[in-house]
């Protein structure tokens, strides 16, 4: 996928692009014929963003309740692309840029 730990991401932020892709790939994800949740969703739009040179991160969180759960989430540099919606009830473990 050409996602590295630790590296910041390189590229350009367009928050309207960004956005855009974030719509696209939410709709999209209805009419998959597999279930595409926030990891699905994550990597789509690091793929999309990175074709697009457009900085891109994706972050893995996990939440410690009454029972362990995990989720992750998309950004272009400040912009939030998927999974943001949830993000905050995560603690992020680890961050891969594009």
């Amino acid at each position: 996928m050409g996602a590295h730990p630790g590296v910041g991401p390189r590229g350009r932020v367009a928050e309207n692009e960004a956005t855009d892709i974030g719509v696209a790939i939410v709709r999209a994800s209805r009419y998959v014929p597999f279930r595409a949740v926030c990891l699905q969703q994550s990597f789509a739009s690091l793929l999309m963003l990175r074709r697009r040179g457009l900085k891109a991160s994706v972050h893995f969180g996990i939440r410690n309740g009454s029972t362990l759960a995990a989720h992750a989430w998309s950004s272009s540099g400040p912009i939030q692309v998927t999974g943001h919606a949830l993000a905050d009830d995560f603690v992020s473990i680890a961050v891969f840029t594009a």
